[in-house]
C-alpha cells in the first residue's frame, strides 16, 4: 500500500537518498520522472542536457533505485515506488514544468517510432492538437487490432470541444464505441460526423466520407435488429467505398454477410463472409477478418 506520496517514506527516501545526490542529478531525477522508461536520447531531450548516457550509469552504479530493462543498457526504468516518490516531489516544486516536460517527451517519442507513448504524453501534457492529430493517425492501426479499449480512453481523454470540432475524430471515435456496445454514444458521434461534413468546408463530400458514414450507419442497423437497412446500407457503402479501401470494405462486407446470415441467406452470406476474410488478410485487419472467419464457421 505504500506510494510515494506516503509520508514517512518519501521523507525517508528524500533525506537519506534524493537529497544526498548532487544538485545535478537531483534535477535529472525529477525532470526524468514524467516518463515510464528511460533512454539517453529521450532523457537528453526531456531534460535539455547532453550527458544523460553518463548520468543513467552513475545512477545504475550508485543502485539508486534504477534498473536496465535490456542487456545493453539502452533503456532504464525508475523502481515503481521511488517514481512515485519523484512525480510526487516534481508536482509539488515545479507544477508547471509537468506539461513542458511530457510535451518534449511526446515529441521525442512520436520522432522515434513509439506513437502510443506520444499519444500518452501529448495528452499528459493537455497538448490537445497534437494528441488529436497522433490519435486520428492511429485509430486505424489500433481498430484492426480490435485495441477499443484503448481507443476509447485516448479519445474520453480529449476535450468533447476538440472531437466535435474535427470531422475525423468524429468518425473516429464511432467506430470504438459501435464495436463495444456503446450505441447511442455512436449515433451521437455519427451525427457529428455527418453535420460537419455537411458544412462549407465538407460541402463537396467525396463517395470515400459518405462510404464511410453509410458503413457505420449499417453497422448500428445490424445492432439495433433492422437487418433490412443494414444490408442495404452496407450494400451502398461497399458501392461508394473506393476499391482500394480494404480496410473498411472488409469490416461493411462481414457486418454484410452477418446480416445475410441472419436473414437466413445462407448462400451470399457466405460469399460475402469469404469475401471479407480475403480483405481482412490484405489489409491485415485481424479484427474484421476473424469476425468473418467465425461466422463463416457458423455458417458451414
Amino acid at each position: 500500500s505504500f506510494t510515494g506520496s506516503d509520508r514517512y517514506i518519501l521523507d525517508y527516501l528524500m533525506e537519506e537518498v534524493v537529497q544526498r545526490q548532487p544538485a545535478s542529478i537531483q534535477d535529472f531525477l525529477l525532470k526524468t520522472s514524467i516518463l515510464d522508461r528511460l533512454s539517453a536520447p529521450l532523457c537528453d531531450v526531456v531534460t535539455g542536457r547532453a550527458d544523460s548516457a553518463e548520468t543513467l550509469l552513475a545512477l545504475e552504479q550508485r543502485n539508486l533505485f534504477i534498473m536496465p530493462l535490456d542487456r545493453s543498457r539502452a533503456w532504464y526504468r525508475y523502481h515503481h515506488l521511488f517514481a512515485d516518490l519523484l512525480r510526487h516531489r516534481l508536482a509539488l516544486q515545479a507544477p508547471d514544468s509537468v506539461a513542458q516536460l511530457c510535451a518534449r517527451a511526446s515529441r521525442w517519442y512520436a520522432e522515434n517510432g513509439f506513437p502510443a507513448d506520444a499519444v500518452q504524453h501529448a495528452l499528459a501534457a493537455r497538448a490537445w492538437d497534437e494528441a488529436a492529430a497522433l490519435i486520428a493517425e492511429l485509430t486505424s492501426s489500433l481498430l484492426k487490432r480490435g485495441e477499443v479499449s484503448t481507443l476509447l480512453e485516448w479519445y474520453r481523454a480529449l476535450p468533447d470541444s476538440v472531437i466535435r470540432s474535427r470531422i475525423d475524430l468524429c468518425a473516429g471515435i464511432t467506430w470504438p464505441l459501435i464495436l463495444s456496445g456503446q450505441v447511442d454514444s455512436a449515433e451521437h458521434y455519427l451525427a457529428l460526423t455527418e453535420e460537419n461534413a455537411a458544412g462549407e468546408e465538407f460541402s463537396a463530400q467525396t463517395n470515400a466520407l459518405k462510404g464511410a458514414i453509410a458503413a457505420q450507419r449499417a453497422y448500428l442497423a445490424r445492432i439495433r435488429g433492422d437487418g433490412h437497412r443494414a444490408m442495404a446500407l452496407s450494400e451502398q457503402a461497399l458501392a461508394l467505398l473506393p476499391r482500394d479501401d480494404v480496410d473498411t470494405r472488409g469490416v461493411i462486407a462481414t457486418n454484410l454477410g452477418i446480416a445475410y446470415w441472419y436473414a437466413g441467406n445462407l448462400d451470399r452470406a457466405g460469399q460475402v463472409l469469404g469475401e471479407a476474410v480475403e480483405m481482412g488478410r490484405r489489409s491485415e485487419n485481424q479484427y474484421a477478418g476473424l469476425a468473418a472467419q467465425l461466422f463463416a464457421c457458423r455458417i458451414q
